[in-house]
């Protein structure tokens, strides 16, 4: 079945987004990268989309070396409670970020989160990696 888009628009970019997402997941996996298909946009007979292209172990090496000459105590993957008791899983650093540089993910939703580089390195001694 055939579908026509008469025009591009908003309702039509998140059409597509979601669409070239789950078409490029193969390819992503096959090559073991990371690849996003981002923001867009839009005007009557055309459209853009942004894709980005991410080697993993290379993002981590980087984000490692930004961290340690941050003064950080621990590296990407670095799992750590919250006093809440949330876990969360490091997984980069936003240089431009000054008082939240430390990006993580909460374990139980996958949710991002910014986190201080002292509540992290607070986390990194008690779990005794200093």
């Amino acid at each position: 079945m055939t579908l026509k888009i008469e025009q591009i628009g908003r309702p039509e970019i998140k059409m597509l987004r979601d669409e070239i997402q789950q078409a490029i997941d193969g390819i992503a996996k096959k090559y073991d990268l990371k690849l996003v298909v981002g923001r867009g946009a839009y005007g009557g007979h055309e459209g853009s989309l942004k894709v980005e292209i991410e080697v993993p172990a290379l993002a981590a090496a980087a984000a490692n070396e930004m961290l340690r000459l941050f003064g950080a105590r621990f590296e990407v993957g670095f799992e750590f409670k919250e006093g809440n008791g949330e876990v969360f899983k490091v997984t980069g650093v936003a240089t431009k970020r000054g008082k939240y540089p430390v990006e993580s993910v909460r374990l139980k939703d996958g949710k991002p989160y910014k986190h201080t580089l002292e509540g992290v390195n607070r986390a990194a001694v008690k779990a005794g990696l200093v």
